[in-house]
């Protein structure tokens, strides 16, 4: 064979061949030297092995899986293998890229937290930032607040508050308290009864935006809704985002809110929408969040779709009691979440219009949601 100090296959190797799918195997990498590099270029798989600490507290570990992987083991890859192992010698340092996963909009689905963390972490995600919105909508606030404080404690996570938590925070200082059972505001009041001292305490220590630096890559501007509240929406291609995008210090902005997954740029400057983790708008309703890559000179935005457990996520609705404090409101949740279409702010909509001259929010009776929900939804089947 031509350059055969190239390749070397050891077919008295009990193990050999060892890899399917390859002809020949070149044995000279039999110990992959890529096994300890962070981004290589082969195929590794990342497993998720749960461990419990010294503490007594159980994490998840990411464990790197070379089994499915050939590239070590293809001729063609020789000069790749042989430049690593040069520059692994102190020759030249290879640039490690980042990988950061961002979520948002979570709205206690913990079931679709649980998945798109798993999937960012099998992608390679070192950290993680979240853009608000964690509670209120679906049931058990306390699964999803749970699975954060441990995120929180395993990982460089950070957090933006968004106006959900808003929400909780001025309802709990409000001198009226007038959230009732019902859907105007039942949802809210389950949340804020479901919610600890702990959690509260929380919300209270984040910011509703504020700025992200991580070593050797650029900065970026992190908010819920926008840098000015956390209820203004930025759609691609609207003056008020536009004007955003124009003021921006950095060159990258994560914003949520709208729970619509894009990526948009505009004279230079990036927004970027991971989606809505769980209440997504579109894709059949999957769960959503971004990836952000960074080799040290610019970002790059993956956006990912993720399948989850919706049944027994339906299931917790009415497990929960959370039905019965909010029936409509918890019944176009539902229908969110199984068809990735908005019914609430529609419906809404038309529920104010119906209630302008009768009656005060939330006073709002259940027969004028449904009325609201017939008039704007008719396929959906009445329960």
């Amino acid at each position: 064979m031509e350059a055969s100090y190239r390749f070397f296959a050891n077919k008295a190797c009990k193990y050999y061949p060892c890899h399917e799918g390859v002809e020949e195997l070149n044995c000279l990498f039999c110990y992959c030297p890529l096994y300890e590099r962070e981004h290589c270029p082969g195929k590794p798989e990342y497993l998720l092995k749960k461990e419990t600490g010294k503490d007594g507290r159980e994490y998840t570990r990411q464990i790197k899986s070379c089994m499915n992987c050939t590239f070590p083991h293809e001729a063609k890859n020789y000069d790749v293998m042989m430049q690593f192992l040069k520059n692994a010698g102190g020759r030249k340092k290879e640039k490690q890229e980042l990988c950061v996963a961002v979520m948002a909009d979570i709205h206690n689905n913990h079931a679709a937290l649980e998945a798109c963390v798993e999937c960012a972490l099998q992608k390679g995600a070192q950290k993680f930032i979240f853009l608000g919105d964690y509670v209120s909508d679906c049931p058990y606030p306390q699964k999803t607040m749970k699975l954060l404080y441990e995120l929180n404690e395993t990982y460089d996570c950070k957090f933006i508050r968004g106006n959900r938590e808003e929400y909780m925070l001025d309802y709990e200082k409000s001198s009226e308290k007038n959230w009732k059972p019902g859907s105007a505001s039942g949802s809210l009041l389950y949340n804020y009864e479901n919610l600890t001292r702990r959690d509260l305490d929380f919300f209270a220590s984040l910011k509703n935006h504020g700025a992200v630096e991580y070593e050797g890559c650029p900065k970026l501007a992190i908010c819920h809704g926008s840098p000015k509240s956390a209820k203004e929406l930025l759609f691609e291609g609207e003056e008020n985002t536009k004007r955003i995008l124009s003021g921006l210090e950095t060159d990258y902005l994560l914003s949520a809110h709208t729970h619509i997954q894009f990526a948009w740029e505009y004279e230079g400057k990036q927004l970027i929408n991971p989606g809505s983790v769980g209440e997504p708008w579109y894709y059949g309703g999957k769960a959503q969040f971004a990836l952000l890559h960074c080799d040290g000179a610019a970002w790059r935005a993956e956006l990912l779709r993720v399948g989850y457990d919706v049944e027994k996520v339906l299931r917790e609705f009415k497990e929960s009691g959370l039905d019965a404090f909010a029936p409509s409101w918890a019944r176009m949740s539902r229908e969110t979440i199984c068809t990735g279409v908005d019914k609430s702010t529609p419906v809404l909509k038309r529920t104010q219009e119906l209630c302008a001259d009768s009656y005060e929010w939330p006073d709002y009776p259940e027969e004028i949601w449904e009325q609201a929900i017939q008039e704007v939804w008719p396929e959906m089947q009445q329960e």
